[in-house]
């Protein structure tokens, strides 16, 4: 394998996918500024991180280079970069890059940029066929398994009774009340709710067997993870990768997720889908994992060590694909 000469770059302060697959092919890993909440600021926040990703590729000189797609200036300016340079480029196209708001990243951009790529890495198989369908090289990788316990963590304090994580940002296709309904009168479990309400329109909803951590270093919120007994992500769209999801596999967690037909297809063992939209049967989902919790944990560590296999033949096809004229 070539990777002395790959490396990638991101447009964000950290990502779960990015870590993932740059440790497990053992590259250098960059990430270039933050996401800004303003636009103003995020516009001129362009700037800086173009400038930082050139001198980044000037003193590298990669052979591949692997960047996030999503967001198009990224892209954009990759795409003129590595055809300058002669540049092997690989997207890593998230969801956004596929079917976001056409006013953050129109469709003739994402079609063009598709199609000028060497490769677009995608998280499922409906997306690859999307790519190909404009025009460009489509490869299917999952997550691979993060090293998480080699993390030094610092202590997060959790209750003497069932804890479960459930991992959330606020975000629109997270069903925060239907998951607070769910719980709220199970009094032999602690739920702990991640993300920095501060920063969310969200009302919160107050219940004594509920605790919103906002936003934890990660160094805090591995040790929550790694310290919580049911881990759980949900989302309502299909074809979304749970990068929670992934985290939980990482550490033999059992997971609680949605039962999108992509979900189900990943996560076989270790894991009880719910319908994201229904209190109840979240609920349900809970008090049926709760029941057999040694049992998911150990179909979770099974699922991980397959995954692992998996995601590193995977990588090989990956990179023998991109290095093959």
């Amino acid at each position: 394998m070539i990777k002395n000469k790959i490396i990638f770059i991101a447009w964000n302060s950290y990502h779960t996918r990015n870590e993932s697959i740059s440790r497990r092919m053992n590259i250098n890993n960059y990430h270039i500024g933050k996401k800004e909440r303003n636009i103003f600021l995020s516009a001129l926040s362009f700037i800086t991180k173009s400038f930082k990703t050139i001198r980044v590729i000037k003193r590298e000189k990669p052979v591949i280079l692997i960047i996030s797609n999503n967001a198009w200036v990224l892209p954009a300016i990759s795409i003129i970069i590595c055809k300058i340079n002669h540049i092997r480029l690989i997207f890593d196209t998230h969801s956004c890059g596929i079917s976001s708001s056409w006013i953050k990243y129109p469709d003739f951009l994402r079609k063009h940029f598709v199609k000028n790529a060497n490769l677009s890495l995608v998280t499922n198989e409906k997306h690859a066929k999307i790519v190909r369908h404009w025009g460009g090289n489509a490869f299917v990788l999952p997550d691979p398994p993060l090293d998480l316990e080699e993390i030094k963590t610092e202590c997060y304090n959790v209750s003497d009774k069932i804890n479960i994580c459930y991992i959330n940002i606020y975000a629109s296709d997270e069903p925060y009340t239907e998951v607070v309904n769910a719980v709220k009168d199970l009094d032999d479990i602690i739920l702990y709710i991640t993300g920095d309400y501060m920063n969310s329109k969200k009302t919160l909803i107050k219940s004594e067997n509920i605790v919103h951590t906002g936003y934890l270093k990660r160094s805090q919120y591995i040790d929550l993870l790694k310290k919580s007994d049911i881990i759980m992500v949900l989302t309502t769209r299909e074809n979304t990768f749970q990068c929670g999801g992934n985290e939980a596999l990482s550490l033999g967690k059992p997971l609680i997720t949605s039962k999108t037909n992509f979900l189900k297809n990943y996560f076989k063992k270790g894991t009880v889908f719910v319908d994201p939209c229904n209190s109840e049967n979240i609920k349900y989902g809970i008090l049926k994992m709760i029941t057999n919790l040694s049992f998911y944990e150990k179909e979770m560590k099974e699922l991980k060590r397959e995954k692992e296999l998996e995601s590193q033949n995977k990588l090989n096809q990956m990179i023998d694909f991109i290095t093959t004229d």
